[in-house]
This record gives structure tokens, sequence and C-alpha cells, in this order.
């Protein structure tokens, strides 16, 4: 689960989908659901949701900060985080970009401005 620190704003988004509170939400044809490779990021889910609930999220863009569970070294900081569904990686490939490793908090979560 995600914690979302220094919230500055949120938006809503209608669900196509389930998302539990702190998931990474994508966009696909106007709806959200819990990010999946390739979709939009759209921000993290400030609260849990099924398909037809009107759920608030954190967007992207505004400086957010969020910790999520990432085993990273010192090396990693600055690089770029992607992830599908709630599997977080420093891969690209055919997943969704969802910010940039600022800080290790712990052995096993990262702050990622978003």
């Amino acid at each position: 689960m995600s914690l979302v620190r220094e919230q500055k704003g949120s938006n809503s988004v209608t669900l196509n989908g389930t998302a539990v509170d702190g998931d990474p939400v994508g966009l696909v044809n106007g709806l959200g659901r819990r990010l999946q490779a390739g979709d939009t990021f759209w921000g993290f889910a400030e609260e849990a949701g099924v398909s037809g609930d009107v759920i608030k999220i954190v967007p992207p863009g505004q400086g957010e900060r969020v910790v999520v569970q990432f085993t990273a070294v010192v090396t990693n900081i600055g690089a770029s985080l992607y992830a599908n569904s709630t599997v977080y990686t420093l891969t690209s490939s055919s997943n969704s970009l969802v910010g940039t490793i600022l800080s290790i908090d712990s052995a096993t979560t990262v702050v990622v401005q978003f």
C-alpha cells in the first residue's frame, strides 16, 4: 500500500474496475482502473472503489510525494520509477511511468515524486 504525503490537491475519476486506497490509477477511455502496463498514469487513489464508483485521486504534476514499496539502492535516487498494477520497477518496457525516486525511506520503501 502507498501512503500519500504532502497532498496539494485531488481530482475525481469514475472507475472501470477495482482500486484500493494508495493504488496507482491508470486512465483508459476516460475511466480509471488499477494501473496496468501501458496505461496513462493518472495518479494515486485516495480511497477504494469498484466499477461505477467515483473516487478521489491525487494527480501527478503537482510535486506530490508518495511512499511506495520498492527496494532500491542509493544509486537509484533520481531514477524514473515505473509500475504495472502495484508492482514497481526501474524498467520502462511496457510499464507506466509514475515518478522519480527522491530518497530511500527504509529497506523496502522509497519516496517518489510524481
